[in-house]
């Protein structure tokens, strides 16, 4: 291929993923044309990368084996081509990882410019919803009385994942600024911290608010970006706006008391429902039936209902409504030990940089890697409600942040040849 052909493709890639923060808002497919489209320029260009830092690298190896367990897994499964669907594709996001650490190290412009794209798109996602709190329509004309229970969606719509949104790609921001070295100053990174929040809490997703606070909690504790009296202020900032909205905002007030309601109705305050801890067991039921190899991959859906199985009046869905569940249901212990293994490395970073910050007084990580991983805490936390492990919902936000972990010599640096 010509040195033309070579920079036109390395252009139009890099356009690509400039629209991949847009399409996660308003085009399912366009987000996954995407990942399919840099999947094979990363497959393409594959020869590219040094052999040897591929094989010696431990998330791709586990990643591949990941993927042959599940897609053998679901051969041999009652529902083959549909369980095959979601595992074999799986294979997608680790090609996508190879294009789109092509292009980082080919289009020396790319990082900045994907950074102010994804700034400019995250901060008018937030200006959005605020306009749709406040006025009651947002500016492509949804109207908040339309939305179940008149909640803030913005551009979502009927889709309620805006502080799903919000929360899972505020840390990666902070973390893209501090990579690029955009001349942003910490003051403005305490004042987004805060916008973030406040997002987060007006969509009225309990899950996302509680990963909110708990992200924010995470990196004051790691971070020197922000000194003592700021860290103090953000806390006393937090609990005055939580405070201040159960006490004069009647929606959040409303969403509050259900979250309370609900977790008195549950038998365990970790199910935050009836109908969540009915998932739960049921998917507890799958994996004992079958613990190494578990039911195929998304299979829960095809099997909750069988009476084997099945607990409670809510106890069917098509996920379990929580991943490590779902991964003990549907690949067994072969497969959950994938997931654990990402959990136990953010957690293992995360107390060596904690021992070192307070006792040693050094910093072990860089500001930009404590940001990416409170972002990885957030998307690999283990007790909350989430999404479906194999949907593209899930698998697309995901990924980004395991992108740039790959740019960190601590974690997955990956080399080129020479």
């Amino acid at each position: 291929m010509s040195t033309t052909n070579n920079q036109f493709f390395l252009n139009l890639t890099s356009f690509l993923i400039y629209l991949y923060p847009i399409s996660l808002i308003f085009s399912p497919f366009l987000t996954n044309t995407i990942i399919f489209l840099i999947g094979i320029y990363g497959l393409i260009n594959f020869k590219s990368f040094d052999f040897k830092s591929l094989i010696k690298n431990q998330f791709i190896i586990f990643f591949f084996i990941f993927w042959i367990l599940v897609s053998l897994r679901s051969l041999f499964t009652e529902h083959i081509f549909f369980s095959l669907k979601s595992s074999f594709l799986f294979i997608k996001y680790l090609f996508f990882i190879l294009g789109f650490l092509f292009i980082i190290k080919n289009n020396k412009n790319f990082l900045k410019n994907f950074t102010k794209v994804f700034l400019f798109v995250f901060l008018i996602v937030i200006f959005d919803a605020f306009l749709q709190f406040v006025y009651g329509s947002n500016l492509i004309g949804y109207s908040a009385a339309q939305i179940e229970n008149q909640r803030i969606s913005g551009f979502f719509g009927d889709e309620l994942i805006l502080g799903s949104y919000i929360v899972r790609f505020s840390f990666l921001i902070i973390a893209l600024i501090l990579l690029t070295n955009l001349k942003i100053k910490n003051i403005y990174i305490f004042f987004f911290i805060i916008l973030s929040f406040l997002a987060a809490l007006i969509s009225g997703e309990r899950t996302a608010l509680a990963l909110s606070i708990m992200s924010i909690i995470f990196f004051i504790i790691l971070t020197n970006l922000i000194n003592f009296k700021l860290k103090i202020s953000l806390l006393i900032i937090i609990s005055l706006i939580v405070t201040g909205s159960f006490k004069f905002n009647d929606k959040i007030k409303h969403r509050m008391n259900m979250t309370v309601r609900d977790i008195a109705s549950s038998e365990h305050i970790l199910m935050f429902s009836e109908g969540h801890g009915s998932h739960f067991k049921t998917a507890f039921n799958l994996f004992k039936d079958n613990k190494i190899f578990g039911q195929g991959a998304n299979n829960f859906r095809k099997k909750c209902s069988n009476e084997k199985f099945f607990v409670g009046p809510y106890g069917c869905s098509t996920h379990p409504h929580n991943m490590y569940l779902q991964l003990l249901a549907e690949t067994g212990l072969l497969g959950f030990i994938f997931l654990f293994l990402i959990f136990l490395k953010i957690v293992i970073y995360s107390l060596k940089h904690f021992y070192i910050k307070y006792f040693k007084r050094k910093n072990y990580l860089s500001e930009y890697e404590i940001a990416l991983l409170t972002c990885m805490l957030i998307n690999f936390w283990p007790i909350l409600q989430t999404g479906n492990f194999f949907s593209s919902s899930f698998g697309n936000i995901a990924i980004i942040p395991i992108i740039f972990l790959f740019l960190s010599d601590k974690f997955n640096k990956l080399s080129f040849k020479h």
